[in-house]
């Protein structure tokens, strides 16, 4: 009798549903389980840099590259991770911090003014794996919107604001290397469909493009939170019948993330 109970155990050790019941947990390459569905946050820290060239009633206006300094909030959700084809959606805002600049009137004295640069984006990227295993190389195409913006604090009619927006592609490889650093980089377009009122009143063309693009390094400082260095560049141009609006901004900071 004890040793029919003993084979009618091992029995049910072997059946199909009880392999199917121990495997329902999917497992990472080191043995922890994974989850479908992944949740970070980053803060970024850095700094930046503006210039511009546009026309004014008062004839051309020009910027030359204006360094200040720059914070951001980042916030990603990314679901099926292990599948060989995931999804990503971003949400990032970057802006200047005690950014002033000085007006030299034709009539007045000379007066600092206040000033704020910022950027927004809003995008879902599919990522495609490029191999087998957890360090494999992929191909993420992060496709949404993008708005830019250079707004002085009070209204000041010689220093006029401008708003720059539209649909955005990024082409971003993410290459690890080991458990511990991850690169991306890549190449980005913007088409400008967004073009603020200041600017049409100058004869600004109904489109424009950015042209720029993206750099990063990350490494693990321990579960979970990552550090990394991350550069980005766009160069966004509108034509006008006589003239051409140019907007040159640069961000270099220091980001660091966590999953929630």
């Amino acid at each position: 009798m004890t040793r029919l109970v003993a084979m009618l155990l091992f029995a049910s050790a072997l059946a199909p549903g009880s392999a199917t019941r121990a495997q329902a947990v999917p497992e990472s390459a080191g043995g922890q389980p994974t989850r479908g569905l992944a949740l970070q946050a980053a803060l970024s820290m850095g700094v930046g840099s503006l210039s511009f060239v546009r026309p004014t009633p008062a004839g051309t206006q020009q910027l030359p590259d204006t360094p200040f300094a720059a914070s951001g909030i980042e916030l990603r959700a990314q679901a099926w991770r292990e599948a060989p084809l995931a999804l990503e959606v971003l949400a990032a805002y970057q802006t200047s911090i005690g950014l002033e600049l000085q007006l030299e009137p034709l009539f007045a004295l000379p007066e600092r003014v206040d000033v704020r640069t910022q950027r927004i984006e809003l995008g879902a990227a599919p990522i495609l794996r490029l191999g087998q295993g957890p360090h494999a190389p992929s191909l993420a195409a992060p496709l949404g919107l993008v708005f830019r913006a250079f707004l002085p604090e009070q209204p000041q009619p010689a220093l006029p604001e401008h708003v720059l927006g539209g649909p955005a592609l990024r082409v971003e490889l993410r290459l690890p290397l080991g458990e511990w650093v991850e690169l991306r980089a890549g190449p980005e377009a913007q088409w400008i469909m967004l073009i603020d009122s200041s600017l049409r009143r100058e004869n600004a063309c109904c489109h424009g493009v950015a042209l720029g693009g993206q750099a990063s390094a990350e490494t693990s400082i321990g579960s979970p939170l990552r550090v990394g260095l991350a550069y980005r560049e766009s160069h966004a141009f509108v034509p006008a019948v006589d003239w051409r609006f140019k907007d040159v901004e640069r961000f270099l900071t220091l980001r660091i993330a966590g999953e929630l």
